[in-house]
């Protein structure tokens, strides 16, 4: 077998593997994109592929943002509260911060989805405001119907706690789009 038939063999699979990685929203980027354009407002997804926001502004605008899409909620959400409980450090946690720290005691009584999104929009999302040196950040989240319950859950705990100053909230094309302003 020459080089030519191993590399035409196993390119495709090369290629598919880093496009994949590059970017897991590609089938709602054109909705996102489009949202964000009717704002004015240009963005990347995933402009550092899986080391940063999912949502970054371009041409001079700040912006920062968190995608979740349907199969990726399904999958995780029910582990964000233990991630950002743990010993483990990734994206700018320490294994020494515990996100639990930052709550009264009766976040325990919530349930494991609304903790979830407690850790998505003041854990995660939080982090890469802060990381850009912003006070707000964008949360947005496919088949919004199945899951605004519990978004809205925590979202009226961090506000009733202080912990964020006021949100907004919009849907298009069953995506939601939470702005999120940090106190």
């Amino acid at each position: 077998m020459s080089i030519m038939d191993i590399l035409n063999k196993h390119l495709p699979i090369i290629t598919d593997t880093v496009n994949e990685r590059r970017n897991h929203y590609s089938h709602m980027e054109m909705a996102i994109t489009s949202f964000f354009q009717k704002k004015g407002i240009t963005v990347e997804i995933e402009p550092h592929g899986s080391r940063g926001p999912d949502i970054e502004g371009k041409n001079g605008v700040r912006l920062v943002g968190e995608i979740k899409h349907k199969r990726e909620i399904e999958r995780d959400l029910k582990g964000y509260w233990s991630q950002w409980n743990s010993r483990s450090s990734f994206g700018g946690k320490t294994a020494e911060y515990k996100l639990r720290s930052e709550f009264p005691q009766d976040v325990k009584d919530l349930g494991r989805d609304v903790k979830g999104w407690l850790a998505t929009i003041f854990g995660q999302l939080r982090n890469y405001t802060k990381k850009a040196n912003l006070n707000d950040g964008w949360l947005v989240v496919e088949s919004i119907h199945e899951f605004d319950h519990d978004i809205m859950d925590a979202i009226n705990y961090l506000i009733k706690n202080k912990l964020i100053k006021k949100y907004t909230k919009e849907i298009s094309h069953n995506i939601g789009y939470y702005h999120i302003s940090y106190n």
